[in-house]
């Protein structure tokens, strides 16, 4: 990959990287030990409406946190694999990932061509055959 491009997808994912960082403490707390975030449980009050109130958030928090810590992840790895030269590599077949795609998805780590086979399943009836 060239220098050039991997400098501006190092800008784009650090960018990404505080931004997800930023939008995690509006809904989590960083745990002691750095790495995880637990998300924020607000008291709206001693009422039972307001209980009812405080779980609905929480729940939603929860999600939140979960989805934005698993994206955060996601960056991480992907300024890591810039560091270690594994950048844009397919995790699948191992050949380079489209620039185009990873310009729109700098996250990627399947080529399009692994990205659209389909998955094989475990099914039922798969299990049943083998019988």
């Amino acid at each position: 990959m060239e220098p050039k491009f991997l400098q501006k997808q190092t800008r784009v994912l650090k960018k990404q990287k505080e931004d997800l960082e930023r939008e995690l403490l509006q809904v989590a707390e960083k745990k002691k030990s750095g790495e995880k975030y637990e998300p924020k449980f607000i008291d709206f009050g001693e009422k039972e409406d307001e209980g009812a109130q405080e779980v609905a958030t929480y729940e939603e928090y929860l999600v939140l946190e979960k989805n934005l810590s698993e994206m955060l992840k996601e960056t991480e790895r992907a300024l890591k694999k810039i560091e270690k030269g594994r950048y844009g590599l397919c995790e699948s077949c191992k050949k380079p990932i489209e620039k185009e795609r990873l310009e729109v998805f700098p996250t990627a780590t399947l080529c399009l061509a692994c990205a659209n086979k389909p998955k094989r399943r475990f099914t039922w009836a798969f299990w049943r055959r083998g019988r």
